[in-house]
């Protein structure tokens, strides 16, 4: 068993019943008793309704019950910080004091064995110079027989990372569009099978205001790799309208409870194998949506992309919250 436990860094605003089905989640865990839990719980925006603060508070109330960890800290922010500021001061001020840490949003699920697998990977990569972020989450995909493995892909539902990488998280998409080249460009978007990139793009044009893909791309230019579980230890319960950003999911979500990681590499390098495989699984999935990805494209081209999906976000999001 591993001699210190990681910090868990729990992100939350205003969605209760997520935080709480999250929060009863990791609590069931089988290293939960001996982690600090920190909850960092976004403020109200200046035009918030009253049912709004309602939710909020209400999230917070269900933060304030909970039991079960080592120590438990709840950060109230005043006013709304927004997801990309809340989870990039969070995370920077957990990995800064602990010098690690594994990092949830209010709307995924862990299964028993999350906890013991992320400590496992924290404490066995730290020094692995490519090793940069350890993921929870994996695609409904079979993988070969290794119970966990590296690919230059990031993802974020569920995730840890240390403060020797965290350090060079660089959140500039203008810096990005000016280094990036058409090469980089390709293999960042896994060989052209999956339109990362755009979301680069999307920051730049300020349509949405995310942190992950800057996670992502700047583990790229150093060239960093993500560990990744056969089978996903994680369920992002979310993708249901309410989030900021996440309201749809391409993928079929899973979760395997009693599944334990017991095998891990020691060589810190790609798994080529696996790759080609979530390359040929992904294809198919964008082959669903060319002629989405077209549009985007020729919406884009004619500066129109932007002002078209925020109203149709806004539309979308109003539709699905009152039903």
């Amino acid at each position: 068993m591993e001699k210190h436990f990681s910090p868990i860094v729990l992100f939350v605003y205003n969605r209760p019943e997520h935080t709480k089905k999250t929060l009863e989640a990791l609590v069931k865990n089988e290293l939960s008793e001996y982690s600090d839990l920190y909850i960092y719980a976004d403020g109200p925006k200046d035009n918030a309704t009253d049912e709004q603060i309602g939710k909020i508070e209400e999230t917070r109330l269900i933060c304030k019950s909970i039991k079960g960890f080592k120590s438990i800290c709840i950060l109230e922010s005043e006013k709304n910080k927004g997801l990309a500021q809340n989870i990039i001061t969070g995370v920077t001020d957990i990995v800064n004091k602990y010098g690690r840490v594994i990092v949830l949003e209010d709307d995924i699920i862990t299964a028993k064995y999350f906890l013991t697998y992320m400590n496992r990977a924290l404490e066995k990569y730290e020094n692995y110079d490519k090793a940069y972020a350890i993921s929870g989450w994996y695609y409904p995909i079979e993988s070969d027989k290794n119970d966990a493995f590296f690919l230059s892909n990031f993802n974020c539902w569920g995730w840890a990372t240390w403060k020797s990488k965290w350090s060079c998280f660089k959140k500039d998409a203008t810096y990005y569009k000016q280094v990036f080249t058409k090469q980089q460009r390709y293999k960042f978007n896994l060989d052209g099978v999956w339109d990362y990139w755009s979301q680069i793009e999307d920051n730049y044009e300020k349509i949405i205001n995310t942190w992950f893909i800057f996670w992502y791309a700047s583990a790229f230019l150093y060239g960093g790799l993500c560990l990744y579980p056969s089978r996903s230890l994680v369920k992002n319960d979310g993708c249901d309208g309410t989030g900021e950003h996440c309201n749809v999911s391409f993928f079929d979500d899973y979760c395997s409870d009693d599944f334990e990681i017991e095998s891990f590499p020691d060589e810190c390098s790609e798994n080529i194998e696996n790759k080609e495989k979530l390359k040929i699984y992904l294809k198919k999935i964008n082959s669903k949506f060319r002629f989405r990805t077209l549009l985007r494209n020729f919406l884009r081209k004619i500066k129109l992309y932007g002002i078209i999906r925020i109203f149709y976000m806004k539309i979308k999001k109003h539709l699905i919250l009152k039903h």
